[in-house]
């Protein structure tokens, strides 16, 4: 759990907002059991459940990223609509955002 820590530790600073939540036992109930059948000695169960023991930690796998670069898409005006209000300077543009945002808040 240590190098999971140090992962995560260290992907902080990548992100501009954190948060971590611990979930309580009550609310997590499959984290729970499968805590429960680790330690189990149920020789029952553990045949049934399959378990996969890992050699090393999955983390140290070569981790090969992806950069992906944002282009404009036909939804930007409208996201731009909902978050803050901006709309387009042509008035048929404005118009048919306003339209088209509002079709969005009703689903």
């Amino acid at each position: 759990m240590a190098s999971y820590l140090k992962l995560v530790r260290d992907l902080i600073p990548c992100f501009d907002k954190f948060e971590l939540i611990q979930v309580p036992r009550v609310d997590n109930a499959n984290a729970d059991a499968l805590s429960k059948l680790v330690s189990s000695k149920d020789t029952k169960l553990l045949k049934i459940i399959p378990i996969e023991h890992l050699v090393r930690p999955f983390i140290e796998a070569v981790v090969e990223v992806m950069w992906v670069e944002k282009t404009s898409t036909l939804m930007d005006p409208i996201l731009a609509f909902l978050k803050d209000q901006s709309v387009p300077a042509n008035r048929e543009g404005a118009k048919k955002i306003e339209e088209e945002s509002s079709t969005l808040r009703a689903i």
